[in-house]
């Protein structure tokens, strides 16, 4: 609405659609836009025209890390990204996570990864740092209420078994990971994964599989 490209546009009506039309990663809808005259013949004279229009749209992320309801051995996190307030480094890993085709990829680094979809076990270790081996997370994410998750892997120590896991809240807008974090492995082909690094993908099914153990 307002001045663009040397014309004026008025609000004539408008109207919220709502929020969730329950569309999937591929789903698609069309756009109209027209106009009729009740009894009367509308004249070239009078101005009246119907543009062309454009929409955008920005999606939100697959997933999104929620430090400050995750717990790192009961202690919530602190920073955005970060263990504690201060810059990424050997005693203050990093999480980072990354989105690719429906598969997203989170795990904690002692800096930034040179390559992120494949970072090396030098990159992954959090030795003398706050979450060194043995540590119990719980790692909150939100997501879109319409993705469901098809499995996780994970690198974890899976001796206790309630230790790790996962679970979707009921409103399907938020994914919770327990996990102990183990010593970074090498994984193929020729990957290296951090500490409790999980791989989550969107299809329908839900199931659970362990996957990179040491």
């Amino acid at each position: 609405v307002g001045p663009a490209n040397g014309e004026n546009w008025v609000t004539l009506r408008s109207f919220s659609p709502g929020t969730n039309w329950g569309l999937n990663a591929s789903g698609a809808f069309l756009v109209g836009i027209g106009a009729y005259a009740n009894n009367r013949i509308v004249t070239a004279s009078e101005g009246v025209v119907l543009d062309s229009f454009a929409t955008t749209v920005t999606p939100l992320p697959d997933l999104a890390w929620l430090p400050t309801q995750s717990t790192r051995d009961g202690v919530p996190f602190t920073a955005l990204g970060t263990v504690l307030p201060a810059p990424p480094g050997a005693t203050n890993p990093v999480g980072l996570g990354l989105s690719a085709s429906g598969t997203y990829r989170f795990g904690f680094f002692n800096r930034l990864p040179a390559n992120p979809a494949a970072p090396t076990v030098a990159e992954a270790d959090l030795t003398g740092s706050p979450l060194a081996a043995g540590t119990q997370l719980v790692l909150k994410f939100s997501k879109r209420t319409n993705d469901h998750v098809s499995f996780v892997a994970m690198t974890a120590d899976a001796g206790v078994l309630s230790d790790v896991g996962y679970a979707v809240n009921p409103s399907g807008n938020e994914l919770t990971v327990r996990a102990r974090v183990v010593n970074p492995v090498s994984c193929a082909p020729s990957v290296s994964v951090g500490p409790c690094s999980f791989i989550w993908r969107r299809p329908r099914r839900a199931k659970r599989r362990d996957g990179c153990r040491p």
